[in-house]
């Protein structure tokens, strides 16, 4: 079974990758940069379609699922643990899913 492609992912609007035919298109690229996914430019929908197996497209799918737990998950130990992050590492990892719940929802 593969492994998804490293992260951090980022969405891609300076490069130019290469999406066939003669067009370029923005990218979800992975930490090497290589594409994750590209997007067509002229119709805004994917231009290389992942295996539907692969562990990159279970990620991607599993995407907002991720978020709804992460979300609920801190609102639960807001409400039962309110002082939770009296120690470096509480603190570290509130943050560090305060951060991600920003990146998903481009706040």
């Amino acid at each position: 079974m593969s492994s998804f492609t490293p992260g951090p992912w980022r969405i891609d609007e300076t490069a130019h990758h290469d999406c066939g035919y003669g067009r370029s298109s923005n990218a979800i690229v992975g930490k090497n940069g290589e594409p994750v996914v590209l997007f067509d430019p002229s119709d805004g929908e994917y231009a290389e379609a992942l295996d539907p197996r692969s562990a990159d497209a279970r990620l991607i799918a599993a995407a907002p699922d991720l978020l709804e737990a992460l979300e609920f998950m801190l609102s639960v130990f807001n409400e039962t643990y309110p002082d939770v992050a009296d120690d470096e590492e509480d603190r570290e990892a509130w943050a560090k899913a305060r951060a991600a719940i920003r990146k998903a929802t481009g706040e």
